[in-house]
């Protein structure tokens, strides 16, 4: 059994080509399936990437130890229900504002700001925080606390709902016939528990 699909962005999605196409052959034709793969994977990242663009606008309006708890609490509040928010709209944005040459331009420019007015505390939270949410490290640390949220444990891990939830918003936006949600999420779970086992 494969282990799924595993994109350039680093999310890994527990499904094939040939299951999407199965599960969803109209809404792959009609949006096409890299462009599916992209989205949801803007979106899976999202948490990271509003925290990233979030940050930078706390520190330019309210202090640094501010920032920081607004930020975490920005991260922790999308990690634990940004599957279930995804629009097809909003993964678009998503995709746009992801990209890292925009997001380091913007923080060249704050920063630059920040430390001109001689807020350096505030640019080294600035840099420090654009580094651990760029690179994964706040992902690291509160992602699996955010798994564990009272009420909010899943079977499936959350890029898999991100994408499952895509493609209903896309048909439902299209009129377009999608075969059960229950026979999708049962194929990706069986991914997941072979890449599980095959770890162990």
């Amino acid at each position: 059994m494969p282990h799924g699909i595993f994109t350039a962005e680093g999310v890994w999605f527990h499904t094939t080509d040939a299951l999407l196409r199965e599960f969803s052959p109209e809404v792959i034709d009609h949006i096409g399936l890299e462009r599916l793969l992209r989205e949801a994977s803007a979106w899976a990242r999202f948490p990271s990437h509003a925290a990233i663009w979030m940050l930078l606008i706390f520190l330019l309006t309210a202090t640094t130890r501010q920032a920081t708890l607004g930020t975490l609490a920005v991260y922790v509040f999308l990690a634990i229900f940004g599957p279930g928010l995804v629009r097809p709209g909003g993964a678009r944005l998503a995709l746009r504002f992801s990209k890292p040459l925009f997001q380091g331009l913007a923080y060249v420019g704050a920063l630059s700001f920040l430390a001109a007015d001689g807020r350096l505390g505030a640019t080294g939270a600035g840099l420090a925080g654009f580094v651990a949410l760029r690179w994964g490290g706040v992902d690291a640390v509160l992602r699996p606390l955010a798994r564990r949220a009272p009420g909010m444990r899943q079977t499936l891990p959350a890029p898999d709902r991100t994408l499952r939830n895509l493609i209903i918003r896309y048909a439902m936006q299209q009129g377009i016939h999608t075969q059960e949600v229950a026979d999708m999420e049962a194929a990706m779970l069986r991914i997941w528990n072979y890449r599980k086992s095959g770890k162990s």
